[in-house]
């Protein structure tokens, strides 16, 4: 049987811990991403806003709804794919 002793924090250490200045959760997009999304066609920034807004960590798989339409959505994830900034997979339940 082992026996860990953790030294209690003293109440100066827990009275100097810093708030966060951020009241919501936030990511950090590259600025480079932000500016080359910013100069697509309309559908691929709309896909781009609405993968951000599904996963802001890029870092599971999530499900996506978009508002754009079939073909014009297949249009705007292969240029999301081709560039390299999200990766789709099709899921069949």
């Amino acid at each position: 049987m082992t026996a860990t002793i953790t030294r209690p924090k003293s109440k100066k250490a827990v009275a100097n811990k810093q708030q966060s200045p951020y009241k919501r959760l936030h990511v950090i997009i590259p600025i480079e991403d932000m500016l080359w999304a910013s100069q697509q066609k309309p559908s691929v920034t709309q896909l781009w806003q609405e993968c951000w807004t599904a996963d802001p960590y890029g870092s599971r798989w999530m499900p996506l709804t978009s508002a754009l339409g079939y073909s014009t959505f297949i249009s705007a994830k292969k240029i999301l794919s081709d560039s390299g900034l999200f990766i789709f997979t099709s899921v069949f339940n």
